[in-house]
Order: C-alpha cells, then sequence, then structure tokens
C-alpha cells in the first residue's frame, strides 16, 4: 500500500512525497512497535499483541483481522503500563472482521481508538 503525501510549502507550491506503508501478518504473540500495521490471522489460538511501553503524543498502531476470526479466537492488547481507551485493563477484540487503529493521547487518557 503507497500513501502520497501532499506538502504545501510557504511559497504556496505543492509537492508530493511517497510513503511505503508495510503491514505484517501475524499470527501469534506480538510485541507491537510505533506505526506497526498489523494483519491479524488468529485461525488457531487466541493472541496477545503488546503495545509500545514508551509512546509519545500521536504515535500509533493499526489493527485489521485479516483472517476475520477474532470473535472465535480472540486477540488481547496489552496497554504496557499504558491505558487503553482510559482504562488500566487490557482491550480484546473479539469481533470478526475488526479493523481499527489505537493512538497515544497521554498518561489520563492512554491510547485512543482512531
Amino acid at each position: 500500500m503507497a500513501v502520497i503525501l501532499t506538502q504545501r510549502r510557504s511559497d504556496g507550491v505543492s509537492s508530493a512525497e511517497q510513503a511505503v506503508v508495510i503491514w505484517q501478518i501475524i499470527n501469534n504473540d506480538h510485541s507491537a512497535s510505533v506505526s506497526d500495521h498489523l494483519l491479524i490471522d488468529s485461525t488457531v489460538s487466541g493472541i496477545v499483541i503488546e503495545m509500545p511501553a514508551n509512546p509519545v503524543l500521536g504515535n500509533s498502531v493499526y489493527f485489521l483481522d485479516m483472517a476475520g476470526n477474532c470473535g472465535n479466537y480472540n486477540v488481547t492488547i496489552s496497554g504496557s503500563g499504558k491505558k487503553i481507551m482510559g482504562l488500566s485493563d487490557s482491550y480484546y477484540i473479539n469481533s470478526d472482521e475488526a479493523h481499527f487503529s489505537l493512538v497515544y493521547s497521554n498518561e489520563t487518557y492512554g491510547w485512543r481508538i482512531y
């Protein structure tokens, strides 16, 4: 997948750059890194994903239930000590075909669904 980023310079001229987004397939426990794009395959068992431990404002991780099976084998997302949706609990993907991203806000609210 390629994303075209357009930037307007101070002189009003626009330029375009191409950024390459690399998706990775995961089918077992995984420690996520900032900007990961994860295609989740939970056709055999549940998966635990650890979010980055030291996020800063705007860091994100993207999730997509590639196999459409998270309703059968749930995925647990651990905040690695940070909150998810304002709660200290883990977050669970338990719905088939789920797709979303988590964006880090701050210590009070933690990772937020986008």
